[in-house]
């Protein structure tokens, strides 16, 4: 069950108007300071976040006297009015679903230039669907450099989580890249390693002399260069499909070994 404040930010209320419109529903018709005083904030943070939640017909504004007061939209009323503009939305699919039609015709590029940028592609991975399973090519070079970028912490948060959601991997690796995780990573971090699901198959470097690194992971291909933290993204369903073919298809020259390290 998500939060209501959650739910509240799907239909455009900040964190702190979903605050602020809670409170007022507990108070009723309340001026600014009480509001202020029950969310615990300044008058003045709290008063900006008030004029729009009026702007948006969340909040009514009302005049006693000199005073200004404010009441809440009731909740059926608010869940009416998040009904219409799904009803809106929904009249406007058949267009986006046109547009994202012409998107997937247009393979989304981007380059990535740091230690960040590559953290990003682990990110992305490990936010999978469990059970899901993901591409990886990779010669002695990268996997050299590419084991050194990152903290014991962030290595082991990465190894549990793919473990935790059961996501697999489907490596193929040149036959120098054998010892190198019991060469760099401590106990732990390798018994965590050893513990995800590999489908891993070995190649000749004399047969085949790659040394960089390529991940396929849904329509997303990374092509990427430990050694000089670059990444290459591409995101398009047909070129992940193709590269996906060509792995697949030079990944069962391969001799199998799912214990290497």
């Amino acid at each position: 069950m998500f939060p209501i404040q959650t739910i509240l930010s799907y239909f455009s209320f900040t964190h702190q108007e979903a605050e602020i419109y809670l409170a007022s529903l507990t108070l009723g018709r309340a001026s600014l300071t009480e509001l202020a005083k029950k969310v615990d904030k300044q008058r003045s943070a709290v008063y900006f976040h008030i004029k729009n939640l009026v702007k948006k017909g969340f909040l009514f504004e009302h005049k006693q006297g000199n005073k200004l007061l404010f009441s809440p939209i009731s909740p059926s009323e608010l869940s009416n009015e998040f009904s219409r503009r799904v009803e809106t939305f929904q009249t406007h699919v058949p267009n986006l679903e046109a547009l994202k039609q012409i998107e997937t015709d247009t393979p989304a590029i981007t380059v990535l230039e740091s230690k960040t940028g590559y953290l990003k592609i682990y990110e992305e991975i490990a936010a999978l669907p469990p059970k899901s399973m993901f591409r990886v090519l990779e010669g002695r070079t990268a996997l050299a450099h590419e084991l050194t970028l990152f903290s014991k912490e962030q290595w082991g948060t990465f190894f549990s989580t793919i473990v935790d959601k059961k996501i697999e991997t489907k490596g193929l690796f040149t036959h120098a890249c054998r010892r190198i995780p019991q060469m760099t990573f401590d106990k732990e971090t390798h018994q965590k390693l050893t513990k995800r699901i590999w489908h891993m198959r070995f190649i000749d470097e004399t047969v085949f002399p790659f040394e960089d690194l390529i991940m396929i992971y849904g329509n997303t291909i990374a092509f990427m260069f430990p050694q000089s933290r670059l990444t290459v993204k591409i995101v398009h369903r047909d070129i992940a499909r193709l590269m996906t073919l060509l792995f697949d298809t030079v990944y069962l020259t391969g001799v199998p070994d799912n214990t290497p390290w």
